[in-house]
């Protein structure tokens, strides 16, 4: 006990109550009698709050367990001197509430103490009883502390796991121990570690649900919170990584890719999707032997990067960019919007789909840019005079050609190509009436009405899926099916590997 001796020494002041301590310490050593030993620590008790080492954290309110001992709780509340202390008794401990409430040293602080009743062992009604009375008494009170020294182990186990899922930080008082018998003068409180937030695992489940979601701002929230808190190094990278690939895709779903500059010379300092991605990989194959895992799938990965690639190379100057690369990352956006219930957002981007589809298909006959269309060229290609071209757009539209084509305008373009299917499908779209008399509305009239185009009436997953089928038609159509599901793959995004 040469620790217990020097502490004391250190601790105690007066000579004449130091000698009498050592002497009663010295004692306590050498018997065997536990009853002796009780005595003892009972005896030197009162000098042991007196002389009590202060809790090196701020409390402000400390939260214990009560058993059938006053003492740990006594310490314990002279050790971090809150404002207020809640007491979680049983019917069987409330005596000891009492003893601690008129405790001389403690009065002397004017500690606020405040009862809580729970159970002994019922850890589910503890749980709800906490949630329901202890956290509303903490009201926007900071630097709590809980402490489950005291108590039936079952009552610690709850309120600790309590304490964990809440965040609440946990002390105990910690103190050598002779035959059950606390060895005075060794107690201290210290902090104890919360897993959850020094590992991080409730909140790294949130961060894989949100990436999984494609809500990206969320998991780059949650992960930017977390780095705050946790204290293990690996998770710590791993969570540095996650952002690092969630920033990616956050920006590649908003098609930051294709953002239009105004100044060429913005754009090389623009940081680009594909590098982003690299970097992230590299950084795994640095730190793989920390990781739990790689994160994300490394073959979809590097499927992601060469897309990424293409459509960077395919990047021009430009507010409207349409290429295959273009045209199958917008549906796959528009299939994570629907995943998420957003079918008036889905449709939206499916309609773009259909625009980049007729533009696509327009392209291959020479009319060239819908913005800027070379009507002559497109003529010769399909041997008609552009005078009947002309004419017959204005018989069908009631109307000139314009100098700039919108999806209907492609549309009869379109017509002017002999079994079209792209233009077969549109029309189809926009003259089929449902059956049901309630909604008998065609496709094309649905989305014109729907909140984002025309009107307000919101657009239903059954309404989306059949123009969803449509689109992956003319899609189809305008690419190649094969070319279709290969861009699918390789456009694809990765759902979160944590295990």
């Amino acid at each position: 006990m040469n620790n217990v001796v020097s502490e004391i020494k250190k601790r105690v002041q007066c000579k004449e109550d130091q000698q009498f301590i050592l002497d009663k310490i010295k004692r306590f050593e050498e018997s065997k009698d536990r009853n002796e030993l009780e005595g003892i620590s009972k005896e030197l008790f009162a000098y042991e709050k007196k002389h009590m080492p202060l809790y090196t954290g701020d409390c402000d309110v400390l939260i214990c367990t009560v058993g059938m001992r006053e003492a740990p709780i006594i310490l314990s509340v002279l050790a971090t001197k809150p404002q207020k202390c809640i007491l979680l008794h049983t019917k069987g401990s409330l005596p000891t509430v009492d003893r601690i409430e008129v405790d001389p040293n403690l009065m002397e602080l004017d500690v606020d103490f405040e009862r809580v009743e729970i159970d002994e062992v019922d850890a589910a009604e503890n749980y709800e009883i906490m949630k329901t009375q202890v956290l509303k008494r903490l009201g926007n009170m900071r630097n709590v502390r809980m402490d489950p020294t005291g108590g039936r182990k079952i009552m610690g186990t709850a309120v600790g796991a309590f304490a964990f899922f809440f965040r609440i930080p946990m002390v105990y008082l910690h103190a050598e121990e002779k035959m059950g018998i606390n060895v005075p003068f060794t107690g201290r409180i210290r902090d104890i570690d919360n897993p959850y937030v020094y590992f991080g695992d409730i909140e790294l489940g949130l961060v894989k649900k949100s990436f999984d979601n494609c809500d990206f701002n969320m998991a780059l929230e949650i992960c930017g919170e977390l780095r705050i808190t946790v204290r293990d190094n690996d998770i710590y990278t791993l969570l540095e990584i996650i952002q690092d690939i969630a920033v990616v895709y956050r920006d590649w779903d908003m098609f930051m890719h294709s953002k239009h500059f105004g100044d060429p010379k913005i754009r090389k300092e623009y940081v680009r999707l594909s590098s982003g991605l690299e970097n992230a990989m590299n950084k795994i194959d640095r730190f793989r032997r920390n990781l739990k895992s790689n994160i994300v799938d490394q073959e979809l990965l590097q499927k992601n990067i060469d897309f990424l690639k293409m459509l960077e190379s395919g990047w021009k100057d430009k507010k409207n960019i349409c290429d295959k690369y273009r045209l199958v990352d917008m549906y796959l956006n528009a299939g994570r919007r629907a995943f998420q219930n957003r079918y008036d957002d889905a449709t939206a981007r499916l309609y773009r789909c259909m625009e980049m589809c007729s533009t696509i298909e327009l392209e291959k006959y020479g009319l060239g840019d819908p913005a800027e269309p070379n009507y002559k060229v497109f003529a010769d290609k399909l041997n008609m005079d552009l005078s009947v071209i002309s004419s017959k757009f204005e018989e069908e539209m009631g109307r000139v050609l314009p100098t700039r084509l919108a999806l209907g305008d492609q549309m009869i373009m379109l017509g002017f190509i002999s079994n079209n299917i792209v233009a077969n499908l549109y029309k189809r779209m926009a003259a089929e009436k449902k059956a049901d008399k309630s909604n008998p509305d065609s496709l094309m009239e649905k989305r014109n009405r729907s909140i984002l185009a025309h009107g307000t009436n919101p657009i239903s997953r059954e309404d989306y899926e059949q123009i969803e089928s449509n689109v992956v038609s003319m899609i189809n159509a305008a690419i190649g099916k094969e070319e279709f599901n290969n861009l699918s793959k390789q456009a694809k995004f990765p759902k979160l590997n944590l295990v």
